[in-house]
C-alpha cells in the first residue's frame, strides 16, 4: 500500500481477508507462474514470498487467493485457516 493509505483485515466464516489499496497484483490461480512487478515505492520482488506462503498454508489444509481490488489494490484471502474460536 502507499504511504498513509489504509489496509483492512477482516475475519469472516473462518477466512481471513486482507485488503490494500496499492498498485495491485493480477489474479493468481493455482499453477500460475508468478511474475514479479515493482511495488508502490518501486521496490523489486521475486514472488517467492507468495509461493512459500501458499505452500505453508497448503500444509495446514488452507489456501491463499488473490483478487484485484479495482481500481487499485489487492484482496488477499486465506481460506480455511481458522478452525476454532480460540483466536
Amino acid at each position: 500500500s502507499y504511504s498513509n493509505s489504509e489496509i483492512i483485515i477482516k475475519l469472516e466464516n473462518n477466512n481471513i481477508q486482507i485488503i490494500d489499496f496499492g498498485v495491485g497484483i493480477a489474479n493468481i490461480k493455482d499453477g500460475d507462474k508468478i511474475k514479479s512487478s515493482p511495488g508502490t515505492a518501486g521496490e523489486k520482488g521475486t514472488g517467492l514470498g507468495i509461493e512459500i506462503s501458499k505452500e505453508i498454508l497448503k500444509l495446514h489444509n488452507s489456501s491463499l487467493k488473490f483478487k484485484n481490488n479495482e481500481p487499485k489494490g489487492t484482496i488477499v484471502e486465506i481460506e480455511g485457516l481458522i478452525e476454532n474460536d480460540e483466536y
